[in-house]
C-alpha cells in the first residue's frame, strides 16, 4: 500500500472515530441535538475534519459538529481543560501533559502514518464522556 493511501486511510479512520464519538448520547438522556465542539490546529492531521465539514459529512450522519481552529496547542489545551471543547485532535505529548495536570481526557483513536515522518495524531474524548475505548464507538 503506498504512502498516500495509508495516510488517507488513517485520516478517514480518525475522522470516523471522531464522528462516532460525537454521536454519544447526552448525559441527561434528552433528545436535544447538541453541537459538538472539536478543537483543531491548522496542520495536515486536521484535514479530514475540514473535509468532513466542507463536504457536510457530519450533517449527513446527523451530527452537529463545529470545528474550532486554534493558533497554538497551548490555547487548544486550555480550552479543553476549561470544558469549552467536547473533543480535540492532538498528539500524545499534549495528552500526557493534560493527564499529568489532572485533566481526565481519554484517547479514543490513534492514527499512524506508513512511516514515522508522516506523523501520528490522537482523537480524545472530553472528561465528561463515557467513551474510554475505540470499541465503545460501535453503533
Amino acid at each position: 500500500m503506498n504512502r498516500v493511501l495509508r495516510f488517507v486511510l488513517a485520516a478517514l479512520l480518525a475522522c470516523s472515530a471522531l464522528i462516532l464519538t460525537a454521536c454519544q448520547s447526552s448525559p441527561s438522556g434528552s433528545n436535544d441535538k447538541k453541537t459538538y465542539k472539536i478543537g483543531v490546529l491548522r496542520i495536515d492531521d486536521s484535514l479530514p475534519l475540514y473535509t468532513a465539514e466542507t463536504e457536510k459529512l457530519f450533517a449527513k450522519h446527523g451530527v452537529d459538529v463545529q470545528v474550532i481552529e486554534f493558533s497554538s496547542a497551548a490555547d487548544q489545551q486550555k480550552a479543553m481543560e476549561a470544558g469549552e471543547l467536547d473533543g480535540m485532535m492532538t498528539d500524545m505529548i499534549v495528552t500526557a501533559l493534560m493527564k499529568k495536570a489532572g485533566t481526565d481526557v481519554r484517547v479514543v483513536a490513534m492514527a499512524l502514518g506508513a512511516v514515522p515522518q508522516e506523523g501520528r495524531f490522537l482523537v480524545v474524548s472530553s472528561p465528561n464522556s463515557s467513551i474510554t475505548t475505540p470499541q465503545q464507538l460501535a453503533g
